[in-house]
């Protein structure tokens, strides 16, 4: 079993190789901490990720991008 944050990632690696069966068993929140002071650089944070249109299953395509 492949945990949720990499599985999209490891099937795009080598697709056609890897089915997902059934319904994920469990779905993970995910956060970025800043510093308390630190408001223009979450503004930044939460603009660059939803310009990126980041939504689920959108890791795949910011780590191509970023890796």
């Amino acid at each position: 079993m492949q945990g949720n944050e990499t599985l999209p990632y490891l099937m795009a690696l080598d697709p056609n190789t890897f089915a997902p069966i059934g319904e994920p068993i469990e779905w993970t929140l995910m956060g970025i901490a800043t510093g308390r002071e630190e408001e223009q650089l979450r503004t930044a944070i939460a603009g660059a990720l939803r310009g990126a249109g980041y939504g689920p299953g959108d890791r795949v395509a910011l780590l191509s991008r970023n890796s």
